[in-house]
């Protein structure tokens, strides 16, 4: 995880990283299978600037993205599209970021032409009122775990663990040695 996270990310990317690892690798076990890092499954930072297009030089893909503000990307529609195009689909995006109503049009509609596939938000909509008291802050990794792990058999303590510190130093509240010694 800290190799991880020195190469590029904060600790929510890294953890929501890792909770995906762990999740492909313990389907993969329950189908007698094993993967290996850089032929069935890699890492990539995306530096928001970037955009997606880029992901193309990886080949034929399955991607799964989470703690990437869907704001930041600054032609969503056309992204997905042109990736779809090059056989590469964006299976899972999960982001706590705020978005607004045209991200979820947006997102609708590539989901309904099957260009994404699952997508979860939780950060604040731009375009409702937001209730500070009322509102659930989940990080990326909250969501990943909650969304692949939580209640399966290979849920764990570690993994329990690992979701905590990551909401922790996220959201920069109740930070404890864990939080703190991953992120520095």
């Amino acid at each position: 995880i800290r190799d991880m996270h020195e190469v590029g990310g904060d600790l929510d990317t890294v953890a929501s990283a890792t909770f995906y690892t762990y999740w492909l690798l313990e389907d993969a076990k329950q189908r007698n299978k094993e993967l290996v890092y850089g032929k069935d499954y890699q890492y990539v930072y995306v530096n928001y600037h970037q955009g997606l297009r880029h992901l193309t030089s990886y080949g034929p893909s399955e991607i799964l993205m989470a703690d990437f503000p869907v704001g930041a990307i600054p032609d969503l529609e056309g992204d997905v599209r042109f990736l779809a195009e090059n056989d590469i689909k964006i299976e899972w995006f999960e982001d706590h970021h705020p978005y607004n109503n045209e991200h979820l049009k947006t997102f609708e509609k590539l989901k309904n032409e099957n260009l994404i596939g699952f997508v979860a938000l939780s950060g604040e909509n731009q375009d409702e009122e937001y209730d500070e008291e009322s509102f659930d802050h989940k990080c990326g990794a909250d969501m990943v775990y909650e969304n692949t792990i939580a209640g399966k058999p290979y849920d764990c303590d570690g993994a329990k663990e690992l979701r905590k510190a990551a909401h922790s130093e996220d959201f920069v509240t109740d930070r404890y040695a864990l939080g703190l010694y991953l992120t520095a």
